[in-house]
């Protein structure tokens, strides 16, 4: 019952945030266009984060985030610096861990300046089981990113995210 209470908690708190960053940031569309070009860099890069690690190998994945990057995972209430964050996932990864696919949901693109959107997205990652290579895993996440254009070249500059929860519960 508690960790419905939990989940429910952050479930509320994750809508909220969306809804006051939709309101907020409204008024920007009106003045700040992205292009569609933009919108298929700034998914594929999305899409393809989680298989950049495992194709492209360490190097290339923490170079796809900002050097202002942050990190809230909501299901521990705790916003990291781009160095903690990347410390975690290197671990992870140190440990073998790899995805083998994902598949992407846009939601919505929000334009917050000439060179920073905020994405709204669905994703999907799925795992090889490191106990059984036969047998793959896979996480539903919902993300709110903040993108950011550097010399021409997007970034992920800030993430929050939560996995949906099992149905089956």
């Amino acid at each position: 019952m508690k960790t419905s209470l939990n989940f429910n908690l952050y479930l509320l708190a994750f809508t909220t945030l969306i809804i006051l960053l939709l309101v907020s940031c409204n008024k920007f569309r009106k003045t700040h266009n992205i292009t569609e070009h933009d919108k298929q860099e700034i998914e594929r890069l999305a899409r393809d984060l989680p298989l950049i690690l495992s194709d492209e190998g360490w190097n290339a994945y923490q170079n796809k985030f900002s050097a202002d990057y942050m990190n809230w995972s909501m299901a521990s209430d705790q916003v990291r610096g781009r160095e903690e964050f990347l410390s975690l996932v290197k671990k992870w990864y140190d440990e073998g861990n790899r995805a083998n696919g994902t598949t992407i949901k846009s939601i919505d693109f929000i334009p917050l300046g000439d060179d920073s959107v905020m994405f709204l997205y669905a994703l999907e990652e799925r795992f090889a089981n490191l106990k059984d290579y036969f047998q793959d895993s896979t996480r539903d996440i919902r993300f709110v990113g903040i993108y950011r254009k550097e010399n021409r070249i997007w970034k992920n500059t800030f993430t929050a995210f939560m996995d949906l929860p099992n149905s089956k519960s």
